[in-house]
C-alpha cells in the first residue's frame, strides 16, 4: 500500500482497522466512549510512528514488535490498576502527545515516513 499511496496514507489508513481491532479489549477493561474516540487520535500517531520505525530499520517488523510491547508494558508499569490508564484524562493527554510525535515524524520526513520506494511522499507516484 505505501508503494501506491505513501506512507502517510498508507499508515492512516490502517490505523481504522487497528483501532477497530482493539475496541474489544479497551471495552472489556473499562474505557469509556470518550477514551475511544481519544484513542482515534492516538492511532493514527501510532500507526505514523510504526511505519517510520519499519521504514527506518529496514523493515525489521522485530522493531515494531517490540516498540508496541513496549507500549503496552509501559501503561501497565505507569498505571497498575486494571482500569487506571484509561481515564480520559491520560488517554486525552498520551494521545495528543503522540500525535504530536507524529507531526514531528511527518514533517522531518516530509511525509514519506523513511519509505523510499515510488510513492514515498504526498502526492508523489
Amino acid at each position: 500500500m505505501a508503494g501506491r499511496r505513501g506512507g502517510l496514507v498508507a499508515s492512516v489508513v490502517l490505523a481504522g482497522p487497528w483501532w477497530l481491532g482493539h475496541l474489544p479489549s479497551t471495552t472489556a477493561i473499562g474505557a469509556t466512549w470518550a477514551d475511544m474516540a481519544w484513542w482515534v487520535v492516538g492511532a493514527v500517531g501510532l500507526r505514523i510512528i510504526m511505519a517510520w520505525l519499519y521504514n527506518g530499520t529496514g523493515a525489521s517488523l522485530f522493531v515494531v514488535i517490540v516498540f508496541h510491547a513496549l507500549l503496552n508494558v509501559s501503561r501497565v508499569v505507569i498505571f497498575p490498576a486494571d482500569g487506571a490508564h484509561y481515564s480520559t484524562a491520560f488517554q486525552a493527554a498520551a494521545d495528543v502527545v503522540i500525535a504530536g510525535l507524529a507531526v514531528v515524524v511527518v514533517v522531518s520526513t516530509r511525509a514519506g515516513l523513511g519509505f523510499a520506494g515510488r510513492g514515498a511522499g504526498i502526492g508523489r507516484r
